[in-house]
């Protein structure tokens, strides 16, 4: 029997030899989840900008982007039901794969559009102005979810967050946009406590529906753990939506199969994150240049396979929506 799942996904990330970012950190996820996986690297770097002794590679141009996906085109492999895009380091880049999904979406093919927009944390930009506006201009308003952190919520929607109320009053303003589902990763509204707001808004639809998830900050440096979770929110989405027949949107979505993806995601990366502490205890003499460490994506495939509801969801009510 056919599976009836969405099963190809492009995922547009960056790439390091070593390590857990980008494109590692969200290729193997999702293969173990069960989808093929094609990949474009935006950037192929020896390793993550966070070691001490920096890093060597490059980026990809423009220019080579679209060689790569003519390739793709010429030969009947740009075939995928899900596009994925997360870091870029070059503005052009982006506009290439707004063009990219436009192209797919005008010619009636069922494409659902996932947008992670890197571009800062902790109150700091680590992109471009170019590249910020390519984001909220070009790629949010056509993406039919986005996992934004807290200071690229309030980088998109130019607002500051200092509240759940602000929080979900930012999520309406790229609600307005059309984009259905903000899930905003993390929220440091309580000290100890990590917050992940998620919005749900269908298109066409005035009614809003949120929740919130709460769970404690593990104490540790990590990078990438942005990346594999929007990959694994991906996987378990699609794991639980069937594809709907052609001519209507890929999957029908709704609060309920948001909300449980959210919780799966949450409670793997906090046991991914947690092991991944245990481990860098005991092997610090193993963590090279990045005192922090790696995460232990391999050791971890279990919790990815099988998540763990550790933190369950409560309903969110704006007082606006009140």
């Amino acid at each position: 029997m056919e599976d009836q799942r969405a099963s190809r996904i492009l995922s547009i990330q960056s790439h390091v030899v070593a390590g857990y970012v980008g494109n590692k950190s969200a290729i193997f996820p999702l293969q173990l989840l069960g989808f093929d996986v094609d990949s474009v690297n935006t950037v192929h770097f020896s390793n993550h900008t966070g070691y001490r002794q920096g890093w060597e590679g490059e980026r990809l141009s423009a220019e080579q982007f679209k060689k790569i996906i003519d390739g793709l085109r010429r030969n009947g492999l740009l075939r995928q039901e899900v596009i994925l895009a997360g870091y870029c380091g070059n503005a052009e880049v982006l506009v290439e794969i707004g063009d990219l999904v436009r192209d797919h979406r005008q010619k009636g093919e069922q494409l659902f559009f996932v947008c992670d927009p890197v571009m800062g944390d902790n109150g700091k930009l680590y992109v471009g102005l170019p590249i910020v506006d390519q984001y909220r201009d070009n790629l949010v308003p056509i993406a039919d979810l986005i996992t934004p952190n807290q200071f690229e919520l309030e980088t998109l929607t130019q607002r500051t967050i200092k509240s759940l109320d602000e929080a979900a009053e930012a999520c309406d303003v790229i609600h307005d946009k059309g984009v259905e589902t903000v899930i905003v990763t993390s929220l440091f509204l309580e000290e100890g406590v990590n917050m992940l707001l998620g919005s749900f808004r269908q298109r066409g639809q005035d009614k809003t529906e949120r929740f919130l998830i709460r769970h404690p900050q593990i104490e540790c440096y990590f990078i990438g753990t942005g990346d594999l979770f929007s990959a694994i929110l991906v996987g378990y989405i699609f794991q639980a939506a069937p594809k709907q027949p052609a001519g209507q949107p890929l999957v029908a979505l709704n609060a309920s199969i948001i909300q449980s993806a959210c919780e799966k995601g949450v409670g793997c990366v906090h046991n991914v994150l947690t092991k991944t502490k245990v481990w860098q205890s005991t092997h610090q003499h193993l963590l090279g240049e990045f005192p922090d460490g790696e995460l232990r994506l391999v050791h971890c495939r279990d919790d990815i396979e099988h998540p763990t509801i550790l933190f369950p969801a409560e309903p969110f009510v704006a007082s606006h929506n009140k």
